[in-house]
């Protein structure tokens, strides 16, 4: 049987409303836009410094009506998972993602825990998925059985050669040569978007 990509784990999970979802990934944030990206999703981010924010125009709404019901600072620092928890069981607004940045930092908070533990059942009917973001995600007992982890596999060649094409034309060198493919590749293949970006810029 051919193994998923994790775009399509990640499809099946929220069409069969998976309340918590982990997403162990390199480059979170290359992550949540390709989430972002997809049809029909609203997705919304958080994090201890920002709080939330719109990951894509479909999330504008939910996160415009959660700043309507407290201020934009209560959502900053670990205490804002809690606030924005609170706040998931009267959102009006249906099959929503919201993104937790570098969850790994936090998760293992008891309140933290136990209100991503009080969620489990509440987000059924809703549609909303609360998704874990973290390099790697280790769960705290109460919640292991509850989260459905899904690693995020590193680009693959083609995707790699995708980012070189990326950073030629920004500087204006036109197109890469074809016998370029193949070392590229070989020395890119193993690194995140970002890194082999940046690995790439740097050549």
């Amino acid at each position: 049987m051919e193994k998923k990509n994790w775009l399509d784990q990640y499809r099946l999970a929220r069409a069969r409303s998976v309340p918590l979802i982990g997403l162990q990934t390199a480059d979170g944030q290359d992550a949540v836009a390709q989430l972002a990206a997809l049809p029909g999703e609203a997705v919304i981010t958080w994090d201890v410094v920002r709080g939330i924010t719109p990951a894509n125009a479909a999330g504008v709404a939910a996160a415009k009506w959660m700043l309507q019901q407290k201020d934009a600072s209560m959502f900053v620092g670990e205490a804002g998972v809690l606030e924005l928890c609170g706040l998931l069981t009267t959102l009006p607004s249906q099959s929503l993602a919201v993104c937790l940045l570098n969850a790994h930092r936090y998760i293992e908070e008891a309140a933290i825990a136990q209100a991503l533990c009080s969620q489990r059942d509440l987000r059924k009917d809703s549609g909303h998925s609360i998704v874990l973001v973290a390099p790697s995600l280790p769960l705290p007992a109460e919640l292991t059985q509850d989260v459905l982890i899904i690693d995020v596999a590193l680009p693959e060649a083609d995707a790699v050669w995708a980012v070189v094409e990326r950073i030629y034309e920004s500087a204006s060198l036109g197109a890469p040569p074809e016998e370029l493919r193949e070392p590229a590749c070989a020395a890119l293949l193993g690194l995140s978007s970002f890194a082999a970006e940046q690995a790439t810029a740097l050549a």
